[in-house]
């Protein structure tokens, strides 16, 4: 997120913006305070990176009083606007890659449970299988965060079940490095 924050800042002075960057990693009253203070200070806008699903209705009153953009979570059951990549578009790209290498057992793990993101990659991962005729094989999980420990405990588990995946495809970066 660095980087983000890097490029949003260069982009708002070239406008004649400043950029006030709060952080509320993994607190919703934290993320609930920053909010606050944005409205306090008469900010121009915000760009809130949600810390969980929960994220945009407790920020809703306080989104209301200013403009408010949601980055990297899809909110398109929300009255929000927001920022998001494809989920689902980039998940059948990626397993229509492992296909053209040759993999015909394809483990999807770390589609975390209540997650929109997660859903929308999930449905990308079924949906190219069933087009390439393989049998989806899916690890949910219900922790609130990915996590490098997490991806390790999962792909150790499933893969001392099973071994005869030729190919893993991890829902988040830090799972696959796990």
């Amino acid at each position: 997120m660095s980087e983000l924050a890097y490029y949003v800042e260069v982009t708002a002075r070239r406008f004649g913006y400043n950029l006030i960057l709060c952080n509320s990693y993994p607190d919703l009253n934290q993320e609930l305070k920053a909010m606050q203070l944005m409205v306090g200070h008469q900010v121009d806008g915000v760009l809130v990176i949600p810390q969980k699903s929960a994220s945009c209705g407790n920020l809703m009153k306080y989104a209301s009083m200013l403009p408010t953009v949601y980055l990297s979570e899809n909110l398109r059951d929300q009255d929000a606007s927001y920022i998001s990549v494809d989920n689902h578009q980039g998940t059948v790209l990626g397993v229509e890659y492992l296909h053209r290498l040759g993999h015909r057992n394809i483990l999807y793990f770390g589609c975390r449970v209540g997650s929109i993101t997660h859903r929308l990659r999930a449905e990308g991962y079924k949906q190219a299988c069933h087009d390439f005729g393989l049998e989806p094989k899916i690890v949910y999980f219900e922790s609130s965060a990915s996590s490098i420990e997490f991806g390790y405990e999962m792909a150790r588990s499933e893969l001392s079940q099973r071994s005869d995946f030729t190919a893993v495809f991890a829902s988040t970066d830090s799972n696959a490095i796990g």
